[in-house]
């Protein structure tokens, strides 16, 4: 597949179809490092507080509240499973194409 082809994912849930496309390869990347740039920015610019001692709500769970220092370590692991995960979409597309030119 080109990186410029769409993908197509169909998916099934019960009583319910839909599909899903991803964006081309390129247009994925730079949405991706867009979305960096405002928690590098808000870092930049509260370089000087604790961001420990900062408190917030989580948002998930209700009367849980997290310091800003874990929940910028929880948004940063998140990233590293997406891109984990799309490590493994790579793989996995990679090994399908072997099997596929193997006569």
């Amino acid at each position: 597949m080109s990186a410029t082809r769409l993908a197509t994912t169909s998916r099934r849930l019960p009583g319910l179809r839909f599909e899903a496309q991803s964006p081309p390869l390129a247009d994925a990347l730079r949405r991706f490092l867009e979305s960096q740039n405002l928690p590098r920015t808000f870092l930049r610019n509260y370089a000087d507080i604790d961001l420990a001692g900062v408190r917030f709500p989580n948002p998930l769970v209700r009367g849980v509240r997290f310091s800003l220092a874990t929940g910028l370590h929880v948004i940063v692991a998140h990233e590293r499973r997406h891109l984990w995960q799309a490590r493994r979409v790579r793989e996995a597309l990679a090994a399908t194409n072997a099997q596929l030119r193997t006569p």
